[in-house]
């Protein structure tokens, strides 16, 4: 809390460190209320819905498409536009302004548990950026993403060549940096939202791997990524839950 404890302390001329601590708490717990939330959802059965979660004063929103009970999660039904139980999680998590009203927004997958509170991360992380996404852990391409993905059968290798000479045929470069987004922290000003919409534009036209477009979208937009680490699975802030693979695609036999 060491950023917004010095604010308090400069505003409203506090010394006293047990009065200072009271008065934070309060702001956390008043007026940071309803002013963060933490957003997944839960498509087609393939994860439990986490409860074990640290709540601080977030709203816990999750988007499903079948009867769940859950202690921690107000749900909401999840879009169901689209065949592709994928493209229907992905509205929300790419498009979120348009599914809550809150300055901040977590979006977390459905087999992600928040260690700390939100409000932690938005101090931590979006000090110098409005939007914060784990820096891949292996890669740092886009077109070497592209290619893992053909490799591994995540989707049909046709649309996702396609797509990359798309980006080639542009000039957009190599090893311009990658992201793992489990984990977007964003604060919902008009840039943010220009770069949520460029990014669902790159996915609507192309494959359902959203990293592969999400550092296209960030060039389009002019949004600089805080690209994070520790990355997923060493970062002391989540726990990173094994979930069954999804993979709607099937070559031809």
């Amino acid at each position: 809390m060491d950023r917004l404890t010095s604010q308090l302390r400069r505003s409203l001329g506090i010394s006293d460190q047990k009065k200072l601590q009271h008065t934070y708490q309060y702001y956390k717990l008043t007026i940071m209320r309803d002013k963060i939330s933490v957003v997944t959802a839960r498509i087609n059965n393939r994860d439990s819905l986490l409860d074990s979660q640290e709540r601080g004063s977030a709203e816990f929103v999750a988007y499903v498409d079948a009867p769940t009970i859950s202690i921690t999660w107000e749900l909401r039904e999840a879009c169901k536009l689209f065949f592709s139980g994928r493209r229907n999680s992905r509205i929300h998590k790419i498009l979120i302004h348009q599914y809550i009203s809150s300055e901040y927004s977590l979006w977390m997958d459905a087999n992600m548990q928040l260690l700390v509170p939100a409000e932690r991360l938005v101090d931590e992380w979006l000090s110098q950026h409005d939007v914060a996404i784990f820096k891949h852990r292996v890669r740092n391409c886009i077109y070497e993403e592209a290619q893992k993905c053909i490799e591994l059968g995540l989707d049909d290798p046709r649309v996702i060549a396609e797509q990359v000479a798309t980006y080639k045929a542009k000039n957009f470069p190599s090893d311009q940096g990658l992201a793992e987004a489990c984990v977007i922290l964003r604060r919902h000003t008009p840039a943010v939202e220009a770069f949520n919409n460029a990014w669902w534009a790159e996915y609507s036209r192309h494959s359902v791997r959203d990293q592969i477009r999400l550092m296209v979208a960030a060039h389009k937009s002019g949004i600089i990524l805080n690209l994070v680490t520790p990355t997923r699975f060493d970062n002391p802030y989540f726990i990173s839950h094994s979930r069954p693979p999804s993979i709607e695609y099937t070559q031809d036999v």
